[in-house]
């Protein structure tokens, strides 16, 4: 009994210290991009099951601090299907560009966020700040 007990709390707390882990597929399913957050950010892309992005560091280093920081944690995830038309100021052959794709934002406690987007040819990323004002980054 107490065996079962004692291997019931290893596996309690295994769980809740691997890394979460969070993914978002391309509208037509082909890419795959995934995230994870233990002590660091990692994301990495599948095309069609195959690994074309190998796990890489996604973080921010600015002149005061860096994001995500030590004991930085995960506040909330969002997901959203984009489907929208952008129209450019300088028309380049169309005037109108399709928007599609789907997104996930994943907001930290410290108050930055980190915005994937899967579209059906490539992936892209960027950094938000709730802040006012200046933000200076280090490089």
């Amino acid at each position: 009994m107490r065996y079962i007990f004692t291997l019931l709390v290893l596996a309690h707390l295994s769980i809740y210290s691997a890394a979460q882990l969070n993914s978002i597929s391309s509208p037509d399913g082909s890419i795959e991009l995934s995230v994870s957050f233990d002590t660091r950010l990692e994301w990495d892309v599948r095309k069609n099951g195959k690994q074309i992005i190998l796990p890489s560091v996604a973080g921010l280093e600015m002149a005061t601090d860096e994001f995500p920081s030590d004991g930085d944690k995960i506040k909330k995830v969002e997901k959203e299907q984009i489907n929208e038309t952008v129209y450019p100021v300088v028309p380049h052959k169309d005037s109108r560009i399709p928007d599609i794709c789907n997104e996930m934002t994943i907001h930290f406690k410290s108050g930055f966020s980190l915005i994937f987007r899967a579209y059906n040819d490539g992936v892209a990323y960027r950094f938000q700040d709730r802040f006012q004002g200046k933000c200076d980054s280090a490089g």
